[in-house]
């Protein structure tokens, strides 16, 4: 598959860009500039300048709802449209950039990446009971890889990888596949094992969309898991991963906790990374009667492109 995936993509956690913050990104082969408005509203716009091409990510400040050039001051709105030159009289029709429809939910800032000017088709989802005090907040991480988005998807229909890579045992596994989500039951024993407790978990992790994937473990700590990947190009992705644990304990059993499925789970996605890190895609693989549902993941994956 060819070019970037349209829907939702996580670019950035929420308390990392505060009001009146000015952030340079890189997503979809583009540079880009996230700024908080004023009044905490996040806006995404193309970054460079329309006057004379200077980064608006590089020493622009918010003005207001908008963003101000730190060349020659011109001001653009949410819009993207410039709404001031503050030597000139008139602003030339043509003095605009483009802006991305952005979406903020736990704590997490999306971006809308479309085929052409396609509207939203949906929302990623608000986690139950995510903004109470029944779950730790995220802690997350980002990695950038060198792979692609459809190397990553591929694991919530592969079956056989988990005894092989993940040292799981797998002992029951389903997909089911609506228009929107792609969403893979398991049940076994190993997987993200913490030190002491039982190894025996039931999940069911849903995709919401092409790249933002939410996993909710019932285990030995109960958890959920969240894998965002989020294309800076063709060839390299920004690869975020988080835990939020159900608080049971005391503040030091969930540091505790949290510190262990978290090294657990980065140890278990460092080993996906070392086989994605060498691997060639196959538009035609070989598969056995026992290898998962593979080709009804691509098929599903390649209608978002």
């Amino acid at each position: 598959m060819e070019g970037f995936a349209e829907g939702w993509f996580v670019v950035g956690r929420s308390d990392e860009i505060h009001a009146g913050d000015v952030k340079p990104l890189e997503y979809f082969g583009t540079q880009l500039v996230a700024y908080r408005s004023e009044n905490h509203k996040i806006h995404i716009l193309d970054a460079f300048c329309a006057h004379l091409g200077a980064h608006l990510g590089v020493g622009g400040k918010v003005v207001g709802e908008g963003i101000q050039c730190p060349f020659h001051a011109w001001c653009y709105g949410p819009d993207g449209k410039c709404v001031s030159i503050p030597y000139a009289k008139r602003i030339p029709p043509k003095a605009q950039i483009r802006a991305w429809r952005t979406h903020e939910v736990d704590g997490h800032v999306f971006v809308w990446h479309p085929r052409g000017n396609q509207a939203p088709t949906y929302n990623p989802p608000a986690l139950v009971g995510h903004d109470t005090d029944e779950w730790q907040g995220w802690s997350t991480r980002l990695l950038q890889i060198n792979s692609t988005p459809w190397e990553i998807v591929e694991n919530l229909a592969d079956k056989a990888h988990f005894p092989v890579v993940h040292r799981a045992r797998i002992e029951y596994f389903e997909n089911e596949f609506t228009d929107l989500t792609a969403t893979q039951r398991t049940k076994g024993k190993g997987i993200y094992t913490v030190p002491g407790e039982d190894t025996s978990f039931e999940s069911v992790a849903t995709y919401y969309g092409p790249s933002y994937l939410i996993t909710e473990m019932d285990a030995k700590p109960q958890h959920r898991l969240l894998l965002t990947h989020t294309p800076v190009n063709e060839t390299t992705v920004d690869l975020r991963v988080g835990v939020s644990i159900r608080k049971k304990g005391n503040e030091e059993w969930l540091e505790r906790m949290e510190s262990l499925v978290v090294k657990a789970i980065l140890t278990a996605v460092e080993d996906d990374i070392a086989i994605w890190r060498h691997k060639v895609y196959r538009d035609r693989p070989v598969l056995s009667d026992a290898d998962g549902p593979i080709g009804k993941l691509r098929k599903w994956y390649a209608g978002f492109y």
